[in-house]
């Protein structure tokens, strides 16, 4: 237990050693203030003062960029120009590890353009000197005056907004609205199996040509191929000869007797006229 309060103490006062020690903050302080004095005067090594990997954010909400993209985003402002931005540092304040490979620091500015500022960085200490690993800038806003601020940027916020457009939903991609594809209309029975061959119109059968007849004469027609019958025409039946209708008997006279009838012999069919019927008695 003793061993570990021993420890930490120690490591304690490394740590107060290294972020009180004048040298290494007279030595950052040389550095940072070097890296201003390059934006001042439009000097293209202000970037190379930075890491590769390092991060440098504005005040803007949009300002956020790594170091190459951060040296194409200001060369408008470094290249054919006599000065960039002017930061002159009031106070500073140096921290580092025990080894003081790693520095830390927060910084107030008085800038010709933004006013007040307030800004931190991070240091890496390499054999070939320090790099800014980070470095974060913002506008000192007094809280008497906050809530003014506060109502300016969110009436430009809003008018940023309405000329970008309506922000695209949480987790949804921004990427410009893209008309989606119309879905494929339903296969149809027609579509989905190919429709059966149409079965050609029914022909009212006709003779087969010569050709495809019997070439002897003498052999017999078969019905199919025998020319169709004429067409029956009416004509009225003809009518049988009919008898003569027999002659009436004749009536007897009042008083007398009466008559005896024979039976009418059939007159034949060939003669045109009966026999006269037998007197009465």
């Amino acid at each position: 237990m003793k061993s570990l309060i021993l420890a930490c103490c120690l490591f304690l006062a490394q740590l107060a050693h290294a972020a009180t020690d004048p040298v290494l903050v007279q030595q950052v302080n040389a550095f940072v203030d070097g890296w201003h004095d390059d934006a001042a005067h439009a000097r293209m090594r202000y970037f190379d003062k930075m890491a590769p990997d390092g991060v440098y954010i504005g005040t803007d909400r949009s300002e956020l960029w790594r170091r190459d993209a951060f040296r194409e985003w200001g060369r408008k402002y470094f290249e054919g120009r006599q000065a960039a931005w002017v930061f002159h540092p009031t106070r500073r304040n140096v921290y580092a590890t025990p080894d003081g490979t790693v520095i830390w620091f927060d910084e107030l500015l008085d800038t010709e353009n933004m006013g007040h500022c307030m800004a931190s960085g991070v240091i890496r200490r390499t054999e070939a000197g320090f790099e800014i690993v980070h470095y974060q800038l913002s506008l000192a806003v007094p809280n008497e005056v906050a809530k003014q601020v506060l109502g300016i940027v969110t009436a430009a916020e809003a008018r940023v907004a309405a000329r970008r457009g309506p922000a695209p939903a949480p987790g949804q991609a921004s990427v410009p609205a893209q008309t989606p594809a119309a879905a494929p209309a339903p296969a149809t029975a027609s579509a989905a199996a190919p429709a059966p061959a149409a079965a050609p119109a029914a022909t009212p059968a006709v003779a087969p040509a010569a050709a495809a007849m019997p070439t002897d004469a003498s052999a017999p027609v078969p019905a199919s191929a025998a020319a169709p019958a004429p067409a029956p025409v009416f004509r009225p039946a003809a009518t049988s000869a009919v008898p003569p209708a027999p002659a009436p008997a004749p009536v007897a006279a009042p008083g007398a007797a009466p008559a005896e009838t024979y039976p009418a012999a059939p007159a034949p069919a060939a003669e045109a006229a009966q026999a006269p019927a037998p007197d009465s008695k």
